[in-house]
């Protein structure tokens, strides 16, 4: 998937496609690059599909997708190996994602998280 491919219901989607191929003895390798956000309330890691808009804190674990998110797509996926290659940013895309007034002390940022 590229660039304005990437929406969390066409991810979702993608997972259950790929799932429904694959068999127990394939190699399952997932490189995922994109622009996320560590949601304050719970310290959970989010990655913004293309289609997602800023308007207020809860946005960010209703329309990102989560880690847990990641590892319940992943279930579907039959092959027994799996490597997960995660490419996390965020400078480069706030500024057309929040509001002025969005401070960015408030949004804390992360590295790269592992499953």
């Amino acid at each position: 998937m590229n660039d304005s491919e990437v929406t969390r219901d066409k991810v979702e989607q993608t997972f259950s496609d790929i799932g429904k191929k694959t068999k127990r003895e394939d190699l399952f390798i997932l490189f995922v690059a994109g622009h996320g956000i560590t949601y304050s309330k719970d310290g959970s890691f989010y990655y913004l599909p293309v289609d997602f808009r800023y308007s207020q804190d809860e946005d960010i674990p209703k329309l990102g997708i989560s880690m847990n998110d990641f590892k319940k797509y992943l279930a579907k996926i039959q092959a027994t190996n799996h490597f997960c290659f995660w490419i996390p940013a965020i400078v480069a895309l706030l500024p057309r994602l929040l509001p002025a007034e969005v401070s960015l002390k408030r949004l804390p940022l992360t590295s790269l998280h592992e499953l």
